[in-house]
């Protein structure tokens, strides 16, 4: 089995920053304090490696890169970063393509801003990935969720401007690929055909929470368990929390969970205090 750590939008700030939100108010001075018990969940588990899929930092300030950097630097494992559009022009911290434990194929999605939003910025090669299970690891979704979103009453965060391309490359592949994504701030999953998406909820606002994603093949078959670890505090009730706290996949040809997921619809968030920013 191979076990991966996932954390997402930390979005970590200096000091006296002022309040913000998204789907709920933004808990800046809890973040740091969070990052730490993610990775004390991640190292009782012993995970193979750790996704990081970007907005690390709020204003992406060189402290806040720094500190946010100290502490994923106590992870003991790989770790893969997908920077956000939060954090700024950054150096790569990490490997871009790779091979985790068992053989698994490790690529992350680079970005870059544009006049008008943001893209892919360096190929992804889904060629040289031949017919390999592949893990891609991506700020920014490669399927869209804005019609499920908005149509639930949430904002939407926004796609690549090459999103369908990215997602038309990925589905048309018949080895599996799972990628995970942030910047939407929800927890959710979808699927199509080969191309099973996992949208990871943030540190910095409810449902406050990493993720835990094990994988276990065997000839022909490929199951996937994605866990919801919580690092407080307590969400509300109306979270953007779409699908169960645990998930179950297989990969038969297809994506499909094992049963229907369970997914609630919650009421319509209340209106946003004026502090409301949007992660883009």
């Amino acid at each position: 089995m191979t076990r991966i750590g996932i954390i997402s939008d930390v979005h970590l700030a200096p000091r006296g920053e002022p309040a913000a939100s998204w789907h709920g108010v933004y808990d800046f001075q809890g973040s740091a304090g969070r990052v730490s018990r993610a990775l004390e969940v991640f190292k009782e588990a012993s995970v193979d490696g750790l996704l990081v899929l970007g907005d690390l930092t709020h204003r992406g300030d060189e402290d806040s890169v720094a500190e946010v950097l100290a502490l994923l630097d106590q992870a003991r494992c790989d770790v893969w970063y997908a920077w956000g559009n939060h954090d700024g022009p950054r150096r790569r911290a990490g490997p871009s393509q790779g091979v985790l434990a068992d053989g698994l194929r490790v690529a992350v999605l680079e970005i870059e801003r544009t006049p008008s939003g943001f893209r892919s910025c360096a190929p992804l090669h889904v060629e040289s990935w031949h017919d390999d299970l592949t893990l891609l690891a991506s700020h920014f979704p490669v399927v869209s969720r804005e019609a499920e979103l908005t149509a639930r009453g949430y904002a939407y965060a926004g796609d690549l401007e090459d999103q369908e391309a990215l997602c038309g490359a990925l589905v048309s592949r018949r080895a599996p690929t799972i990628a995970v994504c942030g910047h939407l701030h929800v927890r959710d999953a979808c699927a199509r055909a080969s191309l099973l998406q996992l949208y990871s909820a943030a540190v910095v606002e409810a449902p406050f929470e990493c993720s835990l994603l094990e994988l276990e093949r065997s000839p022909g078959a490929t199951r996937l368990t994605l866990t919801a670890v919580a690092l407080g505090p307590a969400p509300s009730a109306d979270a953007p929390v779409f699908v169960a706290d645990v998930q179950v996949w297989e990969f038969d040809g297809v994506w499909s969970p094992t049963e229907p997921p369970p997914s609630r619809t919650p009421a319509p968030p209340p209106p946003a205090p004026a502090a409301r920013r949007s992660p883009g």
